[in-house]
Formats: structure tokens, C-alpha cells, sequence
């Protein structure tokens, strides 16, 4: 972490999220009552989240944080409090939204066959308006208490051990998230309902 914390953060970051969405898969099949076997898992699946956490999220996080400290120099509560709350404010939107887009666009461009870009743009949409709303207020719930002890306790260098600690859960409940809407996006209001009655 000190030579290469990039490169440490990416890996790291990637064995959290393909932990994360194999337990989300394990969840899955067991609603399902489907066998826990390896065949019944979808490793295209969880190589596009760890994808997405290894080559995107970590990367833009990374640089990010270290501006964040930049601007606020310090760990008085009062520093740490402003560099969080900027945080949670000017990127927990963008970067749930994100990954619901990119998982859910990648994964029908590599594992369908007949690639529909409308019935793509309808799931996004979906997730966008029915899961995004929810995702980022369990963010805002889980990741402003983390990122204050974060900063305020833990040194530059290893901030990323607490972070992917939590983050395997974290990524645990996007997946989940990312994928309760099954393999289209145009569904009823009743299956809606239905569906949201089962996750929840």
C-alpha cells in the first residue's frame, strides 16, 4: 500500500467485489431453491461488477479522496464532517447510478446473444427510477458514519482496509440491487410489486 497503493486499491477492490457478488449469487439461487453448484453461477456476471470496481470505481476514488484531502486539510471533526458530507453529496448519485448502468448495460451486451438496446435503456430506467432513490439513502446510511471514522482515524495509506471491509457487504446489497429486476426491464406493475413483496 505504500509503494503501490494504486495497483493495492484495484486488487483489493476486486477480490471485494467478486466476494461480494458470489455471495449475492449464492442468495439468488437459494430464493430460487436452485442448487448451490458452481455451474448455476455467472462468472461473466461477477467478472463485470469486479470490472467495474478494479478499472472504474477504485481508480476515480482514489484520486478523489486524495483531492478531498487536499481541500481539507486536517482531522478536526469539523474538516472531517465538510470532506464527508462533499463526498456523499457529489458522488453518491453518480456512482450508483453508474454501476446500475454499466452492470446491467455489459451484461446483457456480453451474455445475450440478441442484443435489444431499447429493452436495455427500459431496465436501466427501471433501476434508475425505482432502485437508485433507495440505494443512495442506505448509502448515505451506511457510508457517512464509515468514511468519518475513515478519516478521522485511520492514516491516508490504509484507509483502504476499513473501506473494503465494508465494501464486500456493500457490494453484496448491489448486486443484489443491480440485478433484482431480472433479465428485462419492461415488467408490470404487478410484477413490480411482486418482486419488490420477495427482496424485501
Amino acid at each position: 500500500m505504500a509503494k503501490r497503493p494504486v495497483m493495492t486499491n484495484m486488487i483489493t477492490s476486486g477480490v471485494s467485489m467478486t466476494l461480494g457478488d458470489t455471495v449475492a449469487q449464492t442468495v439468488e439461487l437459494s430464493r430460487s431453491n436452485k442448487p448451490l453448484v458452481w455451474s448455476n453461477y455467472d462468472r461473466t456476471r461477477t467478472a463485470i461488477a469486479c470490472g467495474w470496481n478494479t478499472l472504474l470505481f477504485t481508480p476515480l476514488f482514489f484520486v478523489w479522496f486524495r483531492r478531498l484531502d487536499r481541500w481539507f486539510p486536517g482531522t478536526s471533526l469539523t474538516t472531517v464532517l465538510k470532506k464527508v458530507s462533499l463526498n456523499q453529496c457529489v458522488v453518491a448519485v453518480p456512482v450508483n447510478a453508474g454501476f446500475l448502468t454499466y452492470t446491467t448495460s455489459v451484461e446483457q451486451l456480453l451474455g445475450n446473444k440478441k442484443f435489444n438496446p431499447s429493452k436495455v435503456v427500459d431496465r436501466v430506467e427501471t433501476q434508475l427510477t425505482e432502485d437508485l432513490p433507495g440505494l443512495f439513502l442506505r448509502s448515505c446510511m451506511l457510508w457517512f458514519p464509515v468514511n468519518m471514522l475513515n478519516f478521522l482515524y485511520v492514516p491516508a495509506t490504509f484507509r483502504v482496509v476499513p473501506t473494503i471491509i465494508v465494501s464486500t457487504v456493500w457490494s453484496v446489497h448491489m448486486s443484489l440491487t443491480a440485478h433484482r429486476h431480472g433479465e428485462s426491464g419492461g415488467k408490470s406493475k404487478q410484477e413490480g410489486q411482486e418482486i419488490q413483496v420477495r427482496d424485501y
